[in-house]
């Protein structure tokens, strides 16, 4: 430190009196002008300023002492002053920040990405550095040789879970031997990740539906389906289509709102199909290109829309005038291609039933004499 005492030199001269008064001074080896001399007592000490290790570590002093008598006489001798190391010097980076990109994906996993390098001017333990990530460092996806600044990746990155970017807090500590006076600096490495088409676009359920549709009806719109995709860009960006289950080609989806309808132009007959299990498909625009299918069931809802059709008519038909009253006369078959309600038939004659000779089932269809 500043002002402090060296050492004091010391010199003797068997003369009396005043040709045996000495005085001392510094005359080679302090141009920096780092010690000062007692005139008088010799006592070598720093000056204020103290002497720095990392400037100059090692002086070669040349003291001469005098005498004041007449003639002047004079003698030399040399001191030698090795400055001792204190831990005055923070490590210093090479660079205020670092910033590299790479892409995401399992190739990264063990690779080095970058070296930092800070450096410390003390000696010894002073100015050795250990390095260590101290913030950022997500789900500890990096390490860092604490001896040699070397950043590596221990897991693979991931655009996903960054957002584009990990920003790493690095410290450089030096290893003074007493803890509380290590020094320490700070700096910021930036490690921009690139998308890569890693992520297949997911639908929320393999299924959806069944939806009802009714039939006889121009385009209704049936659902709107929406796959989710974690990249970004291109990567991200899903289009919707059909794949299979539609042999008739009667649906269209939009292929990127993923709305899927009945096309426009078409009415769906149920009694051609009742029900349909499309394939849709969703795809994004990576290259390659990843994609991922659901299953949608569609029921088709029944409108009155057939007439019932007689199956065995005309018949002709020869029955005793004896025949009991309520006899079986014949069967009468009909259907009906709709469902449900729309289907269910009542029998009734309708003509050339004179004196109502003749009755019939209204729900079998049997007529019986009535004579």
């Amino acid at each position: 430190g500043g002002g402090t005492a060296v050492v004091q030199v010391r010199a003797t001269d068997r003369d009396i009196g005043i040709n045996s008064v000495l005085s001392y001074y510094i005359t080679e080896g302090n141009e920096d002008m780092t010690f000062r001399m007692d005139r008088i007592s010799g006592e070598i000490s720093t000056r204020p300023a103290p002497p720095d290790r990392e400037h100059r570590s090692f002086y070669h002093l040349v003291v001469t002492v005098e005498d004041e008598g007449t003639p002047t006489l004079s003698a030399t001798t040399h001191v030698f002053v090795t400055i001792v190391d204190e831990n005055d010097n923070a490590p210093v980076f090479q660079q205020p920040h670092y910033e590299i990109v790479l892409d995401e994906g399992p190739d990264t996993i063990n690779a080095t990405l970058i070296t930092i390098q800070a450096l410390d001017p003390d000696e010894g333990p002073n100015g050795t550095v250990s390095y260590a990530i101290v913030a950022g460092n997500i789900i500890n996806t990096f390490r860092i040789d604490r001896h040699t600044g070397v950043i590596s990746a221990a897991k693979e990155l991931d655009y996903e879970i960054s957002h584009g970017r990990y920003t790493l807090t690095v410290t450089a500590t030096d290893q003074c031997p007493i803890l509380s006076q290590r020094l320490t600096s700070i700096t910021t490495v930036l490690v921009n990740v690139n998308d890569i088409n890693d992520n297949v676009p997911t639908f929320p359920r393999d299924y959806e539906g069944p939806f009802d549709v009714t039939e006889g009806q121009p385009g209704p719109r049936v659902w709107t389906f929406l796959a989710h995709d974690q990249d970004s860009g291109p990567n991200g960006q899903v289009e919707y289509s059909i794949m299979d289950g539609d042999p008739l080609g009667e649906f269209v989806i939009s292929p990127v709102e993923g709305v899927l309808r009945v096309r426009k132009d078409v009415e769906l007959d149920r009694e051609t199909i009742a029900f349909y299990n499309l394939t849709v498909c969703a795809r994004d625009r990576g290259v390659p290109p990843l994609s991922s299918t659901m299953l949608v069931g569609i029921r088709v809802l029944d409108i009155n829309d057939n007439d019932p059709v007689l199956l065995n008519l005309p018949m002709n038909i020869t029955i005793s005038e004896n025949s009991p009253v309520s006899s079986f006369v014949a069967h009468i078959l009909a259907s009906d291609a709709d469902s449900g309600c729309n289907a269910l038939l009542t029998f009734n004659i309708t003509a050339g039933n004179r004196e109502r000779a003749f009755s019939i089932n209204a729900t079998v269809g049997d007529p019986q004499s009535s004579f």
